[in-house]
């Protein structure tokens, strides 16, 4: 294929011989059912990197997958108990700046002075632009089940879950768990008065064009055959990064984790050769309370996997990792 029409992200990862060793081990057992993959991987490459993790974090999880129905994309078993995931990624809206173009996202973002209440604001930016976009791609694929999926004998009756990777701008990796919480719940804030939490809520958003769409999908029974969604905003290239096995060169890892000491999110920064990061850190599973086809609540059981099974209701554990940014030092 031309270099001109890979994606910048699948050029850059050919770069990196030990990232490509990460990969390709997550890829260990993957079938390509529509001989799509391949070319997809290299024109398009987020939604396909995101089904190779999903398809890593369900062998580490010790799911058996069946690769004989074409759709949902996982057709999965745990020792008999049989349940669908279906992958679904977001991306940028039309006009707006594609993940992979971090240098104009930085320079835009240089323009601003770098104070605390500049930070939030990106912040809040981010999570609005997340909030419309996960929005959107949770009702097109909840159409798609209605329409299609519940249709299929191997579907019907079954657990569905989607998996949602966020890829719709530059820094969606900064934007924790502000955005999911705000879809499935309709939490506009969450904080600490004092020692105890309190939250904001609202049943719409206002889109960039003004019109507004709904959310807190899992309040109600509207959306009542999703039975679950897997989220992980860190399942990007620079997971493969720090899980490489190249440790000489000069990588600072920032992240931003729980701490359940305290009411504030712990901050840290190491060099690579100091940090340690698993396959699964990073990922939440919300439950959906009103799930025709609940699925077993120790499906997703495991120390670095926080589960939701409603807005203050989780089994989040210390440390959890809520964002990291993988910074590459170049010597001069």
């Amino acid at each position: 294929m031309p270099e001109a029409k890979m994606h910048p992200n699948f050029l850059s990862l050919l770069g990196d011989r030990d990232v490509i060793k990460v990969v390709q081990k997550w890829a260990v057992g993957f079938k390509d059912r529509d001989n799509k993959f391949v070319y997809e991987f290299q024109t398009t490459f987020n939604s396909s990197f995101w089904e190779l993790y999903l398809h890593a974090i369900f062998k580490k999880l010790k799911f058996k997958t069946d690769g004989v129905h074409y759709a949902p994309d996982f057709c999965l078993d745990n020792k008999g108990y049989r349940f669908l995931v279906e992958a679904v990624s977001t991306s940028h809206p039309q006009g707006g700046i594609p993940e992979h173009d971090r240098i104009a996202a930085i320079y835009k973002v240089a323009e601003r002075a770098d104070t605390q209440e500049e930070r939030d604001e990106e912040y809040r930016q981010i999570v609005a632009l997340a909030t419309e976009r996960i929005s959107n791609s949770i009702a097109s694929k909840y159409r798609k089940y209605l329409t299609q999926y519940s249709k299929l004998e191997h579907v019907a009756e079954k657990p569905f879950i989607l998996a949602v990777g966020a890829f719709e701008q530059p820094f969606f990796y900064k934007q924790k768990l502000g955005a999911i919480l705000r879809v499935l719940y309709g939490t506009t804030e969450a904080k600490y008065i004092g020692s105890d939490p309190y939250f904001e809520h609202s049943e719409f958003t206002t889109k960039s064009n003004g019109s507004q769409i709904p959310i807190g999908l899992f309040n109600d029974d509207k959306h009542k055959y999703i039975s679950a969604i897997i989220f992980n905003p860190t399942a990007t290239v620079g997971k493969a990064r720090v899980l490489s096995s190249r440790l000489d060169r000069k990588v600072i890892v920032q992240t931003v984790r729980y701490d359940s000491y305290s009411t504030v999110s712990k901050v840290e920064v190491k060099l690579v050769q100091q940090y340690q990061e698993s396959l699964l850190d990073g990922t939440t599973v919300f439950l959906n309370p009103n799930s025709v086809y609940p699925i077993e609540k120790n499906l997703f059981r495991n120390t670095d996997i926080a589960i939701f099974e409603g807005e203050q209701k989780n089994n989040m554990g210390h440390g959890f990792l809520f964002s990291r940014e993988v910074i590459t030092v170049n010597e001069v």
